[in-house]
């Protein structure tokens, strides 16, 4: 009883060091996305979604630092409990009520959120299943669904799959085809669906504004990535033009944005300036990278260290 105890305390604590963290990085994504923009559409999605795992991970390591004494105190400010003043763990106990209703209300969270979570999975996988069955496994690879329009997408989180329309097959040729499948194929094997899932939950109580721009930003960039790849991986020689109006034919065009510009114009540029940066090999990216993700990592050091600072007064008064 006491261990579950314990385990329940720390639970509550990673959850309350989640949410303060949380927050504070998504009043900094906005300066940190300008920063790793810089850094290609790779890199980027990449450092994207690291950067919204940051919060969860360091409450954890926050916790794991705190739960030794001997890495704690030399970083917690000193302190007494009654006659204990030597180094020590977070002291957890239920001595008042706002003690016991933080915990009350924190395990309450904890378990409504993985249900929702569980409950997206299990929906997710029985709609899979039932696309599985209405569908027929083509010896490509993708399944096709009996269907008169072009519908081309990737199903699936943890087990992604492709579904084609019988209407998209008929209406494009093998070439046509053949650009449409690579690039849900490339959706499929970098697990987008499952990157976009991470990004949503993890970014859950975010300001509204600041996580649709995550959100938004994310998905495009995956977007982005399977433009490349899949325009790369075509074999036959294919002008950037020409591949993108396969694409439009397919997916529909999402009109124009803020500078005028329709989305397919935008990522035709942006497959442009890819494909340019490879060719040229410009090391200015990869220093530019390599300078970012040390940047990155100090200020994470620094963030670790003022939450093990701050994290341990902070959860002794709300769980003690």
């Amino acid at each position: 009883m006491a261990s579950a105890l314990i385990i329940a305390h720390y639970l509550v604590g990673w959850v309350v060091l989640a949410m303060a963290l949380s927050y504070l990085f998504a009043f900094i994504y906005p300066y940190a996305a300008q920063a790793i923009a810089r850094a290609g559409i790779v890199r980027e999605a990449f450092l994207t979604l690291l950067f919204v795992l940051l919060a969860p991970v360091t409450a954890a390591i926050t916790l794991a630092i705190l739960s030794s004494p001997t890495m704690a105190h030399l970083l917690v400010e000193a302190h007494c409990h009654d006659e204990l003043c030597e180094p020590h763990s977070l002291e957890f106990v239920m001595e008042t009520m706002l003690s016991t209703v933080v915990l009350a209300l924190g395990l309450a969270g904890i378990i409504v959120l993985i249900l929702l979570m569980a409950s997206q999975l299990i929906k997710s996988r029985r709609q899979s299943k039932m696309l599985e069955k209405l569908s027929e496994l083509d010896d490509s690879g993708f399944h096709l669904i009996d269907n008169p329009k072009n519908v081309a997408w990737c199903f699936g989180i943890f087990r992604p799959r492709i579904f084609l329309s019988s209407g998209l097959i008929e209406s494009l040729s093998d070439e046509q085809r053949k650009v449409i499948l690579t690039h849900e194929l490339v959706h499929a094997f970098q697990y987008h669906n499952l990157r976009k899932w991470l990004v949503n939950w993890t970014t859950l109580l975010w300001p509204k504004k600041i996580k649709q721009q995550i959100r938004q930003e994310f998905s495009q960039l995956c977007e982005f990535i399977c433009d490349l790849k899949a325009f790369c991986a075509v074999s036959d020689p294919m002008g950037a033009a020409k591949y993108f109006d396969i694409l439009k034919k397919v997916y529909d065009n999402k009109g124009l944005n803020n500078t005028g510009q329709t989305s397919w114009e935008i990522r035709l540029n942006i497959l442009q300036r890819e494909l340019k940066t490879q060719k040229n090999g410009n090391m200015t990216i990869s220093i530019q990278g390599i300078f970012i993700g040390m940047l990155i990592v100090g200020l994470w050091l620094m963030l670790i260290i003022a939450s093990v600072y701050l994290g341990h007064p902070l959860l002794e008064r709300l769980l003690h």
